[in-house]
């Protein structure tokens, strides 16, 4: 794998119109550019020209400008580490997650991380220190641990068994943790007893939350790039995705009603919390952000 240094010739925090969902986060950033796991259903491929998973950059003025920029952002607001994977391999090299983890520790501010890593270890206790003032949230995503699938969809990530064992950890140390089964993909990981049986995997964890959200196809890019996935598994596949996202982002409407109500109800009867629970960030977000939070959450657990 080919590391590059540069700079960004951007700032750092990405700020969103709304507060995310999933992972409560308002400002988001990446130290790097590109993701060597490169996973074949992420939608960041249809971002960029070059692939996904090759010549890695880590920006060489991301501590400089994460640092200057800090004081400009909301400090009732969280920090998403969700702009690529931040605990990627090159990671052990520059440090650059680490070291912005200890800036915002030094600053009392909430983070929530998105990573596949168990690299993320390495750092358990700068995360254990951070909860004793804000929040140090760790998500992992898990589609699937079906070994036919594992080849098309992940090729290059730590495997499902390295993720659990991550997650078992980060729980038995009291780092606020859950899964993320980002995304769904329709007639490939939506069978309903195959959630069954991967939801009773993950209960094993006592994970603090579930989260999920469906495959995206955000442009013709990325269409052709899923389209030569499904070929490979199953070309009847391709028809049926035509249909059932007919020319939209994401699936049809009433489908993702469908399977939120069985996911729904699926946690509810194994005692594991869908979406991230207000007991975890109550105290540390605004209040107007809290209450949003709650709003929608509790929208969408009724509907």
């Amino acid at each position: 794998m080919k590391y590059d240094e540069k700079r960004s010739g951007r700032t750092v925090f990405k700020k969103f119109a709304d507060i995310n969902d999933l992972f409560i986060s308002t400002y988001h950033v990446g130290p790097y550019g590109g993701c060597e796991f490169g996973c074949a259903y992420c939608d960041a491929w249809s971002h960029g020209e070059l692939p996904l998973n090759k010549n890695i950059c880590a920006y060489s003025d991301f501590l400089e400008k994460f640092s200057a920029e800090l004081p400009n952002t909301n400090p009732d607001e969280a920090i998403g580490f969700t702009l690529a994977d931040p605990y990627q391999p090159v990671e052990k090299v520059y440090r650059l997650s680490r070291q912005a983890l200890k800036i915002l520790g030094s600053h009392q501010r909430s983070v929530v991380i998105l990573t596949k890593s168990p690299l993320v270890l390495d750092d358990i206790d700068l995360l254990k220190q951070m909860n004793t003032h804000a929040f140090a949230i760790v998500a992992t995503t898990l589609v699937t641990f079906d070994q036919n699938l594992l080849p098309h969809l992940e090729a290059h990530a730590p495997l499902p068994e390295d993720r659990m064992a991550m997650m078992a950890t980060l729980k038995d140390s009291g780092v606020p943790c859950g899964f993320a089964l980002n995304p769904i993909l329709p007639f490939l990981t939506d069978n309903k007893q195959k959630i069954l049986n991967l939801l009773k995997t993950l209960s094993k964890v006592r994970p603090d939350f579930i989260v999920w959200d469906y495959l995206w196809i955000p442009n013709p890019c990325h269409k052709n790039r899923i389209k030569k996935i499904l070929d490979d598994i199953d070309d009847r596949l391709v028809p049926k995705y035509n249909t059932l996202y007919n020319g939209n982002p994401q699936p049809d409407r009433e489908y993702r009603r469908s399977t939120d109500r069985f996911l729904i109800k699926a946690c509810r009867r194994m005692s594991l919390e869908p979406r991230i629970p207000p007991r975890l960030y109550q105290d540390h977000l605004a209040p107007a952000s809290v209450a949003e939070l709650k709003e929608r959450r509790n929208a969408f657990l009724s509907f």
